[in-house]
């Protein structure tokens, strides 16, 4: 139980961790009033300047500027600056005006060091930028997406304006702009580039634009055959925004109820620990604990857990009922069969005929040894089945009950998974590949029910699929699904007890088990005496009298 608890308590930190931003917006650092501006130069390069005004917290000492992680989509020679006075106007700022900033880039991020202070900071970036330009015979494709889905800082930025700036004139009717912004882009074409301006931009992703213009301005960039016709190129960028904006309205509900239902689902998860059979309550029931069998109380100790200590239980219970005796002195005790095999109970008989010794003169004995080596035997684990089978009939367990809840709570981040990619977007094919993955390990699920270690391949896919999702809002509403899955693949027991009397004799078992001893054996027959000693030996997980290996 204890590894459980800890295998609960790093994935809540990993939770955590993975989706809680960058040190940046973990400030409240916010930015608006943003400008960006691409010079595409005559060799189908592309330099970027950026001026964002940002609003930092006085402990702030670095922001952080990240750019969407694609292989496609590569920055080099980063640096950046502080605007200091003159125009903060992008193209009109000065190099005199311009105060040099600490940056370094890894991977997809660049760090910026900021002066101490708080207030408004207008910072400047310069960088080249390589692969979102494709250049065809047939027309060139400039397909750029600015920030990153996890760039919180650019969360609802108000005030984006985005240039484009041709090698030289192209002709107003000869550019094609696209926006991907939900909320609109106002664009302004001139004959060598154009302008969007963006008055809200609701999620940072969706800084994202597409321009379509003539080859023949890129004299020195290397052209190749175009994959598609201009025409259909227009219509994919159409469908693909009509399907977004389709979707917009299911993404949005899909972050703000989907994640309430998860979080309250992962609090649902967590009452598991508190199944009454896991409440540490202790009552006093010495009457109780002298008149139930050995093997029952150790089955309602344990839950129907296994454990070896099961054959110390079975034995207790037959040396009680006069069906076994003892022989023997100190630790080489022996415990020898007293009846005919038939007058044994079904599942007596199949404990002694698996794992007692029959002696040429047809008796049947338990030694030390022999007991040992049951301990150590699979098939005492397929006895103890047959025995639960017993208790389930009987209405004193459930397995049927954590069964269904189990994978339902397998099934919960597989229904986010799914849901939360048709929100987000992603093509058929991935939906469907992601699908049949989570599919398969629910269908493991169900056939192979009781390996908690199922949940390392469901959290494999569902994480994996999280974090290839465009939208960090609808990932984390995902990994608060697999949050409140593991919580109860790992913690909700396997078995309930289902009848009062159960529970009641769990707490009285409790008592025997967690107290010093107290009871006054001297109000005890010396039969009960025995009785009694052997229960505390039991309960408190010793093993049989004499056979203390």
């Amino acid at each position: 139980m204890k590894g459980r608890f800890a295998a609960v308590a790093f994935l809540l930190a990993w939770f955590l961790v993975f989706t809680q931003p960058g040190p940046a917006a973990a400030s409240e650092i916010k930015a608006s009033d943003s400008q960006i501006r691409i010079w595409i130069r005559a060799d189908g390069t592309l330099d970027v300047n950026e001026i964002h005004t940002y609003r930092l917290p006085a402990a702030a000492s670095e922001v952080t500027r990240q750019f969407p992680e694609s292989d496609d989509y590569q920055v080099h020679n980063f640096s950046a600056g502080e605007v200091a006075g003159g125009s903060k106007k992008i193209g009109e700022v000065t190099d005199e005006n311009v105060r040099a900033l600490p940056a370094k880039m890894d991977g997809a991020e660049a760090w910026i060091g900021v002066p101490a202070g708080s207030g408004e900071k207008v910072l400047i970036y310069a960088y080249q930028l390589e692969g979102p330009l494709s250049v065809y015979k047939e027309y060139s494709d400039l397909d750029i997406t600015f920030f990153s889905g996890y760039s919180r800082e650019f969360t609802g930025l108000e005030n984006l304006e985005v240039s484009v700036v041709l090698p030289g004139n192209a002709g107003e009717a000869s550019i094609r702009p696209f926006t991907r912004n939900m909320n609109g882009s106002d664009v302004d074409i001139r004959t060598n580039g154009l302008t969007f301006r963006d008055p809200v931009v609701e999620y940072p992703e969706e800084a994202s634009y597409r321009v379509f213009f003539p080859s023949d301005v890129l004299s020195g960039a290397k052209k190749t055959a175009a994959p598609v016709t201009l025409e259909e190129a227009y219509a994919q960028e159409k469908e693909q925004f009509r399907l977004k904006a389709m979707m917009k309205p299911f993404r949005d509900g899909f972050i703000l109820y989907g994640g309430l239902s998860v979080f309250l689902l992962c609090l649902l998860a967590a009452a598991g620990l508190f199944v009454p059979q896991r409440v540490p309550l202790m009552i006093s029931r010495p009457g109780l604990i002298l008149g139930t069998d050995p093997l029952y109380l150790h089955i309602i100790q344990r839950a129907g857990r296994f454990s070896p200590s099961v054959l110390d239980a079975a034995v207790f219970s037959l040396l009680e009922k006069g069906r076994v005796a003892a022989t023997g002195q100190g630790p080489a005790k022996t415990y020898r069969l007293l009846c005919r095999k038939d007058e044994l109970l079904p599942f007596e008989r199949e404990l002694v005929e698996g794992f007692f010794r029959r002696e040429p003169g047809g008796t049947w004995i338990l030694t030390p040894e022999d007991a040992e080596s049951a301990r150590n035997d699979r098939r005492l684990r397929a006895w103890q089945e047959t025995l639960l089978q017993l208790f389930e009939d009987a209405g004193t367990i459930s397995r049927k009950i954590p069964r269904i809840v189990l994978l339902m709570s397998a099934l919960i981040p597989a229904a986010a998974g799914v849901a939360g990619a048709v929100a987000d977007g992603k093509p058929v094919w991935w939906i469907a590949v992601f699908a049949v993955l989570i599919g398969l390990s629910v269908f493991l699920h169900v056939n192979y029910y009781p390996l908690r270690r199922l949940a390392v391949l469901h959290l494999a896919v569902t994480v994996g699929g999280a974090m290839m999702l465009d939208s960090p809002d609808v990932g984390a509403v995902i990994l608060l699904a697999a949050v409140a899955y593991v919580i109860a693949w790992l913690l909700y027991p396997r078995v309930i007890l289902s009848s009062l009397f159960a529970g009641r004799l769990k707490y009285a078992i409790n008592y025997v088990a967690w107290k010093p001893p107290r009871q006054n054996l001297e109000e005890l027959s010396p039969k009960e005496v025995q009785l009694w000693r052997n229960r505390e030996d039991l309960l408190r997980k010793k093993r049989l009298p004499g056979q203390e290996l």
